[in-house]
């Protein structure tokens, strides 16, 4: 009885299967998984050519962008130089109001630096008294605040402040 209490627990081999059906079910198994991950493989494949694409364009977008923002600074600086040429055009077009009252001068262009000479020039000599001319420290301390310059570190005007400022200082001749 043992024995036939045993026989009926354990596993027979190939009950009612044909012979070797689970070694065709586990090759089934692995064609179809193969199958899978051939289908998984084409679908990462595909995934990664529009990844590609993706980042192709990015790059594009980016060049693109920095092309822009590039011809855009340009222009901002074409705008910013026709400005300051415009405010320089009416610096130089200036003429005194009583005749003989001025010097007219005709240059084929103004810099900014000369129409703020000419500015610093009309402002501080509009009352020009030949007893009292202008200190030299006061037209360069002029000169700095209207082009931005900063003084010294000592508090002096810059030295191409005083320098232009000997320039258009008026001699006294007495």
């Amino acid at each position: 009885m043992t024995n036939g209490k045993q026989q009926s627990q354990g596993t027979v081999p190939n009950c009612g299967e044909a012979p070797g059906s689970e070694e065709n079910d586990w090759r089934r198994r692995a064609k179809q998984a193969e199958q899978h991950i051939r289908l998984l493989t084409e679908r990462l494949k595909g995934r990664n050519r529009e990844l590609e694409v993706l980042e192709q364009g990015v790059v594009l977008s980016l060049s693109m962008q920095s092309v822009w923002r590039a011809q855009a600074e340009s222009e901002i600086a074409k705008l910013r130089a026709d400005v300051d040429a415009l405010r320089v055009g009416e610096s130089a077009a200036y003429v005194p109001s009583e005749p003989g009252a001025g010097t007219n001068v005709n240059l084929p262009y103004v810099t900014k630096t000369l129409a703020a000479l000419f500015d610093v020039m009309r402002e501080l000599y509009e009352t020009y008294d030949k007893r009292r001319p202008p200190k030299s420290l006061l037209i360069a301390h002029a000169i700095d605040e209207k082009l931005g310059w900063k003084n010294q570190s000592n508090g002096e005007a810059s030295r191409s402040a005083q320098t232009f400022a000997a320039a258009i200082k008026p001699e006294v001749f007495d």
